[in-house]
């Protein structure tokens, strides 16, 4: 987990479930140079998923806070 929050320094990391999200367009190139990335560092993964972000996704990132927390 360590290594790869190392190759990919703008991806949020999730000790608790051991997943680090990277961003990314879903196409076919991202995926190829994510996967080239993992191979040259020598990470191996259980797992991988690919998936459009919904709107909570957006406004989280446009935001940088839960939509269901309140503003002061």
């Amino acid at each position: 987990m360590e290594s790869a929050a190392r190759t990919f320094p703008g991806a949020a990391r999730d000790d608790e479930t051991l997943t680090l999200r990277v961003p990314g367009d879903g196409g076919v190139r991202s995926l190829r140079a994510l996967l080239d990335q993992l191979d040259r560092a020598s990470i191996e993964v259980d797992g991988l998923d690919v998936r459009t972000p919904d709107l909570d996704d957006v406004f989280l990132a446009l935001t940088g806070r839960p939509e269901r927390e309140s503003v002061r």
